[in-house]
């Protein structure tokens, strides 16, 4: 379920904030949290979204797979869904 979810927030990220992966971490934050993302919080998320889409180039996917890049965005996205700050107690 998360997975599937996190491909929705990363399609809906990138069509909603552009190409720049620090807008993209951004909007995700604002979706996700409806929060604003900390300096530190963006750099260690772009950090982690270069090194995802490196490792993405690098394997050999199936021609059916989303471009590295929105699979990166994917992975970014499950971390944030998964994440204890988006959980909450009723």
């Amino acid at each position: 379920f998360i997975h599937e979810q996190a491909g929705y927030l990363a399609e809906r990220v990138r069509k909603e904030a552009g190409p720049d992966p620090r807008a993209q971490i951004t909007h995700a934050w604002r979706l996700a949290y409806a929060v604003e993302p900390s300096p530190r919080e963006i750099d260690e998320a772009a950090g982690f979204l270069t090194q995802q889409t490196e490792l993405f180039k690098k394997t050999k996917s199936p021609p059916n797979q989303p471009d590295a890049g929105l699979q990166a965005l994917m992975n970014l996205g499950q971390a944030i869904l998964s994440a204890n700050r988006f959980l909450y107690v009723d």
